[in-house]
């Protein structure tokens, strides 16, 4: 029955004008979760990244299951915001390459960024972009 689920996987997908690497990537797991969960190679994902893909195809978490009965029935899915790019996906897997240590200090850093720059904004010093 994999080839069932390919099929709901990539048509919603589609639907979401997403592609499966920033899928997977959003639901925290390698850029090759979603092939390989098409695939059946179960020992390469565990709940927690079908709950968070879930929650990103905007899907209950039965839509996984051999038993899910497709009846066309899904909600048209929310638009993501448009700051969710290609670009920004590419750089958030590259974070799988840093020790945990090393990607703490990224991310405090990263949100020191965003900080100061917000503060910039309020401030009148960067205009919106």
């Amino acid at each position: 029955m994999p080839n069932a689920l390919a099929k709901r996987i990539d048509a919603r997908l589609k639907q979401m004008n997403l592609s499966a690497n920033a899928a997977s990537l959003m639901a925290g797991g390698s850029r090759d979760l979603i092939r390989n969960l098409k695939r059946g190679l179960s020992s390469q994902f565990n709940a927690e990244h079908l709950l968070r893909l879930a929650e990103i195809l905007q899907v209950p978490p039965s839509f996984f299951s051999t038993d899910y009965a497709d009846s066309g029935t899904l909600p048209a899915p929310a638009a993501y915001p448009s700051e969710i790019t290609e670009r920004r996906l590419k750089a958030i897997g590259h974070l799988a390459e840093l020790s945990p240590a090393e990607e703490q200090s990224f991310l405090e850093e990263l949100e020191a960024m965003a900080q100061a720059a917000r503060a910039r904004r309020l401030r009148g010093e960067l205009g919106r972009p």
